[in-house]
């Protein structure tokens, strides 16, 4: 990221589950959610850090998108079931969060 190159999907993959394994992958969701249950403050830094470290932003789109929705208008069943599998997002086919990630999933 200091060098501004474009991240490959390995380097994307692997931030993905650290990000995951700190419980930082979806720094807006509530902890029922499977999110750390940040205050806006405490997002705040985070963002900041990522920014000055230089760090990537975590995935977005489930989890900004589908996730909030299921969360808020979803059944608890489908709240556990759905917002775990928004959180482990996909990038280009393969899981983000997993511990392995075969190469034949994401290569066409």
């Amino acid at each position: 990221m200091l060098d501004h190159r474009a991240l490959t999907k390995e380097d994307v993959v692997l931030w993905q589950r650290i990000l995951n394994r700190r419980g930082w992958a979806t720094p807006s969701w509530p902890k029922e959610w499977g999110g750390p249950g940040w205050n806006v403050v405490q997002r705040y830094i985070f963002f900041d850090e990522l920014h000055q470290f230089p760090a990537p932003e975590p995935l977005s789109f489930n989890v900004s998108m589908i996730g909030p929705v299921i969360g808020t208008f979803g059944s608890a069943s489908r709240r556990h079931t759905c917002c775990r599998a928004s959180r482990t997002s996909t990038i280009g086919g393969a899981r983000a969060f997993p511990s392995r990630v075969p190469e034949a999933t994401w290569r066409r």
